[in-house]
């Protein structure tokens, strides 16, 4: 008898038309004959859909049903196959019941002819088609269960596609079929949540490299391109594409009113660009997608709409018009450029106000993913690093492994140079803004015009420990007005707290659409940058927290209740730490207190230190 090894050799090269696997391929289709479930990590490009389709080639005959999160996606690879000579079908609202009826009959005969059955997690809610399925296992006619793009079963199946979470019903029904779980962009949260939702048993991991050696990346801050940093970046964008007419790439946006404008931008600099989100028609966006499939159309200006199952090798590079909303996304978006293995490019186009947009559709979800963001984009490091330690994995630089291939890398000055400049322009509006919001709020504002001197002076005669404050940075007096309920309604106001704070702190409580509010600068991966100061008679604490301004303090682990305003010029708690400890009335602050985490200080001592 063949050896499962050499048997799955054979068959790909004879039906596949490939001459060897790649890595992790052998594996994930081993796991599948020997009835095992499985949880496959591998990146864009490096061959999944063989991890699922293969098995079933192994045998006589036997299909494998896919669990796919789109239907024009389910589509595709039904046309892909087609042409490969696999039959292949899909089940979903798009078929007819005739044709629902002789697939299912097809299933449960003695020889079945169907190889690939793809389906969305709604469809395993059709009556008939559970009953079929059982009907096909109990001739051993199934071969496995695949969930392709299985990241969203944890990042859509909470939300708005609770189909998903009926995925569970694989086991429950058909426990002696194997899963196999498939993805290009998992952390090892998302791996957990995978594994419980799918009720994965003792599934075998099978985990890619999440390095692509030949995508280099880059990020362009919007506000050092120009006035007017959006028509500024458009100019830039435009100037980068004419230099690269004969080349294929993506644009990725947030919102479909940004495709629409970029799309209409570039058409009138003679750039072909088709354009392609959910706000479109279902005959425009399938007339997009094959121009682009059939090199019709080189350039794709899209939401995230367009991406699941892109299998157009020769993508030069992509875009991203704002800063992507997550790294996992941005992971899959840019890993879409360069799946020849030739080099290919990443950029981000990206601006505060790019972040704060993300971290208001944030709100509700997973917390912490534009945090994450913005520490690549802002960051002091090697581009490929950040990317490879936000999925676990250890690696050295750009410089040592890909020749200086990102953009810090390539010229580290440089990237300092653009992030110290976008600081200055920052704390410079911040002050502006703080002073006007500042009289309105009760807290004066008074600039600092010797560059910090005067504020470093105040920071060490509170009996402060801590480095002296670096002579470019602007620093900001703040007096707070903090009383009784009574002295709020006086127009004396005794002073409470009277201590230097870094601009940005006033700037992000008082005016969050000044950059980052507060809440987004949270890492895990990174210390906490805080610039602390304590109201003593209120229990108020405020902090800037930033990933490159020079901290008063350094705390590690710290979780601070911070303060943002409301509509109605209040202020209310944000939800950055763990408890609200009392709220005053009127027109005063609502104050809070800050919860610790070990090895940070208790509260006691940062009433020392600031």
């Amino acid at each position: 008898m063949e050896a499962p090894e050499h048997a799955a050799l054979n068959t790909l090269r004879s039906d596949f038309g490939l001459t060897f696997f790649r890595p992790g391929q052998l594996e994930a289709v081993l796991a599948t004959l020997a009835g095992q479930d499985s949880l496959i990590i591998l990146p864009t490009g490096g061959g999944k859909s063989v991890c699922f389709q293969l098995p079933c080639h192994l045998r006589p005959h036997g299909f494998t049903v896919v669990v796919c999160p789109l239907i024009a996606l389910a589509k595709d690879q039904v046309d892909r196959c087609d042409e490969r000579g696999i039959y292949a079908e899909r089940w979903n609202c798009e078929v007819s019941e005739s044709r629902k009826a002789s697939i299912a009959k097809d299933m449960v005969s003695d020889e079945p002819s169907l190889r690939l059955l793809y389906i969305t997690p709604e469809g395993l809610r059709h009556p008939k088609l559970l009953e079929s399925l059982k009907e096909a296992c109990v001739k051993n006619n199934l071969v496995s269960f695949a969930v392709d793009e299985a990241h969203t079963v944890s990042e859509w199946g909470h939300d708005f596609r609770p189909a998903y979470l009926d995925l569970s019903c694989l086991k429950q029904e058909f426990p002696s079929v194997p899963v196999a779980a498939l993805t290009a962009s998992c952390t090892s949260k998302v791996s957990d949540d995978i594994i419980s939702v799918l009720r994965l048993r003792s599934p075998r991991i099978i985990k890619g490299s999440f390095n692509r050696p030949n995508i280099a990346y880059q990020v362009r801050l919007k506000e050092l391109l120009g006035e007017g940093s959006d028509n500024a970046a458009l100019e830039d964008l435009i100037r980068f594409i004419q230099q690269r007419s004969d080349q294929c790439g993506i644009i990725y946006a947030r919102l479909r009113a940004t495709c629409d404008w970029l799309a209409s931008a570039l058409a009138a600099r003679d750039i072909d660009a088709g354009c392609y989100h959910a706000g479109k028609s279902t005959e425009s966006r399938a007339r997009v997608q094959r121009d682009w499939s059939s090199g019709g159309v080189n350039v794709v200006v899209a939401t995230i709409a367009f991406g699941m199952g892109i299998d157009r090798a020769d993508v030069r590079w992509v875009v991203h018009w704002n800063a992507p909303s997550s790294m996992e996304g941005f992971y899959q978006e840019s890993g879409r450029a360069g799946r020849d293995g030739q080099p290919s490019l990443s950029i981000v186009y990206a601006s505060h106000a790019d972040l704060q947009a993300a971290h208001k559709m944030e709100r509700g979800t997973r917390t912490g993913a534009v945090a994450e963001v913005a520490s690549y984009v802002h960051g002091r490091s090697c581009r490929r690093k950040c990317i490879l330690n936000f999925f676990g994995e250890q690696s050295g630089s750009c410089r040592s492994e890909c020749d200086e291939i990102c953009d810090y890398c390539a010229d580290p000055r440089a990237v300092q140079h653009a992030l110290s400049q976008l600081e200055k322009r920052e704390i410079e509006q911040g002050s502006k803004a703080a002073a006007v919001r500042g009289r309105m709020m009760g807290i004066r504002v008074e600039s600092d015009t010797d560059g910090g001197a005067g504020a470093d002076a105040e920071g060490a005669g509170a009996g402060s420990s801590q480095a002296p404050l670096t002579a470019r940075a602007a620093w900001t007096r703040a007096t707070t007005y903090i009383g009784t309920p009574s002295a709020a309604n006086t127009t004396s106001k005794e002073p409470h707290c009277d201590v230097p704070l870094h601009s940005q702190a006033v700037g992000c409580i008082l005016q969050p659409r000044l950059g980052l509010c507060p809440r987004t600068q949270f890492s895990r991966q990174s210390p906490l940058m805080c610039t602390l100061a304590y109201c003593r008679y209120s229990g108020v604490l405020l902090y800037s927290s930033g990933l490159s301004r020079p901290p008063l303090l350094q705390l590690p682990q710290l979780c601070v209740l911070t303060l943002l305003p409301t509509s109605s010029n209040r202020l209310r708690t944000a939800a950055c730490s763990r408890k609200a400890v009392g709220r005053a009335s009127g027109r005063r602050l609502t104050w809070a207190a800050a919860t610790h985490w070990a090895p940070s200080p208790p509260i006691q001592q940062l009433t020392k230190v600031v």
